[in-house]
């Protein structure tokens, strides 16, 4: 193989310091086959020190060249995505590129996919049904994958095995506004209570018939949801000695799903934090205590809604919203019920970040909804302009 190093002046392309644009190049001939590797350097001084470091490294045999099919770099950018997020995280991350992504590109150099084989890979998933249900991929589902491709291509020009990333010139899917309305949504606390209502009902029926009280456990659970705001797991996750006076400690997270099922840590740092809790909600705590102490050996440590499954939490959402004539909501969307009646009683956004866990008032602000009486209060000033 034969290696040499250049540098070619890019005309017209300056920084915001004002120095100019430079490519530093690997040329490669090997078996009469010519590659390169470009790198963009910005001033001609820094250009001239790279390309020198280079050729030294290529007189003492130092220089090493990667050369990276897609996936053998996916394995290095999973490796380095488990060093800094959770296993789940990167098992769904990995599951998304062989299911959507590798059936396409698998074995096409990085530095050889271009745009143009981006934009076909996009025309291809366009028409990808989805897994286990009938129906193509929702835009929100393919808008998630591009940018998980695009998460690759970033850690690869970061490493210098590619040097541009072909997703600066492809835009990602279009928000279809017609046909993949989002599908958050939340309750105003009139039908949160309902909800709850609707619950409490269904428990205490299923105790005097059936002289169960497991029932009980669910309309505990969503009365965590609803009065704290915590996300799934976190609820899944809270014992009795997580309660502390006025306030729930949220120190775990239980993922049910597969082999997560004795998962227990947290999603973020920002994720451990203490929960003011209202009095109604600490008088159910209390009263389902008192219930639980009767059936069993009971201990601190032990989970407040014991054996609850995260199927039969979406069964008992559907048919609680169903029996009181609500909207069926997501699971999640009660922690977007919680933020949104926090915003409409001007608690500040700092604050509210804080109780939810989260690292960022922005993240914060997206789980908040327009209450309908600001509507109809917006709607009333409207009417009365003079204009």
């Amino acid at each position: 193989m034969k290696t040499s190093t250049s540098i070619i002046k890019i005309k017209g392309k300056k920084n915001k310091q004002g120095l100019q644009a430079y490519i530093v190049r690997i040329n490669q001939k090997n078996n009469g086959k010519y590659g390169k590797k470009d790198k963009v350097v910005y001033g001609k001084e820094e250009a001239e020190n790279y390309k020198l470091k280079l050729d030294n490294e290529l007189k003492d045999n130092s220089l090493i060249i990667d050369r990276f099919t897609l996936g053998q770099l996916l394995d290095k950018f999973l490796e380095s995505k488990r060093l800094r997020i959770k296993e789940r995280s990167v098992d769904r991350l990995e599951s998304d590129f062989k299911l959507y992504i590798l059936p396409t590109l698998c074995d096409t150099y990085i530095n050889e996919i271009t745009p143009v084989m981006l934009d076909d890979w996009m025309k291809e998933l366009n028409t990808k049904p989805m897994q286990k249900r009938k129906g193509l991929l929702s835009t929100t589902t393919k808008r998630n994958i591009y940018n998980e491709f695009k998460q690759l291509f970033e850690y690869a020009y970061a490493f210098d095995y590619v040097s541009a990333n072909p997703f600066v010139k492809v835009k990602n899917f279009r928000r279809n506004d017609n046909t993949d309305i989002s599908r958050t949504d939340f309750y105003v606390q009139e039908e949160a209570l309902l909800f709850l209502e609707t619950a409490k009902t269904h428990a205490e029926r299923y105790e005097k018939e059936f002289s169960d009280l497991s029932e009980w456990n669910y309309y505990v659970w969503f009365a965590l949801a609803i009065g704290t705001g915590a996300r799934k797991g976190e609820i899944h996750g809270f014992q009795w000695d997580d309660i502390i006076n006025d306030t729930i400690c949220v120190r775990r997270g239980v993922c049910q799903k597969k082999k997560y099922i004795n998962s227990n840590s947290v999603k973020t740092v920002n994720a451990i934090r203490q929960i003011p809790i209202s009095k109604s909600l600490k008088n159910i705590l209390d009263a389902h205590k008192k219930r639980m102490q009767k059936i069993r050996d009971f201990k601190e440590n032990f989970r407040i809604c014991n054996n609850v499954k995260d199927t039969t939490v979406e069964r008992r959402r559907n048919m609680f919203a169903d029996t009181a004539n609500l909207k069926r909501i997501r699971i999640h969307d009660f922690r977007h019920s919680f933020v949104s009646h926090l915003y409409f009683a001007n608690v500040d956004g700092d604050i509210i970040k804080e109780y939810v866990g989260h690292s960022t008032t922005k993240m914060t602000e997206h789980y908040k909804h327009i209450h309908p009486v600001q509507k109809a209060k917006a709607e009333q000033i409207i009417v009365n302009m003079l204009l």
